[in-house]
């Protein structure tokens, strides 16, 4: 489902990439993936979700993620590209999202990220 927000989320996340990978292939809704950006030594993922709780934002583009980086294979595996998962919010993280994200992130070795883009 998309909502009013997540196209404001996404358009104001798109002109911020432009600025932070000006020479980078940026692409929207490319294989169903909100944003993607390829850089020769990236290839970031972001998915935008508009709920208003990170947790939750974290909950539910977290299976979009893996699916968009490991298995489609218009994204080739081999690559030797750093591939970076990136959930989107409207709001930052509290400090025990974070210890979770952190947990995440070692735990099982996840590319996961954060970004905050309020609207």
């Amino acid at each position: 489902m998309c909502t009013p927000e997540h196209g404001l989320i996404q358009a104001k996340l798109l002109e911020e990439l432009k600025v932070e990978y000006p020479n980078a292939g940026i692409c929207c809704e490319k294989d169903f993936v909100d944003i993607t950006v390829e850089t020769p030594s990236q290839r970031i993922f972001f998915e935008i979700k508009s709920d208003l709780v990170p947790r939750t934002v974290l909950r539910l583009a977290l299976g979009q993620l893996l699916e968009y980086a490991f298995y489609y294979p218009s994204y080739d595996a081999d690559s030797q590209r750093v591939t970076r998962l990136i959930a989107v919010g409207r709001k930052a993280l509290s400090p025990e999202d974070q210890a979770y994200l952190k947990y995440l992130q070692e735990k099982f070795n996840l590319p996961l990220e954060y970004r905050v883009v309020p609207i």
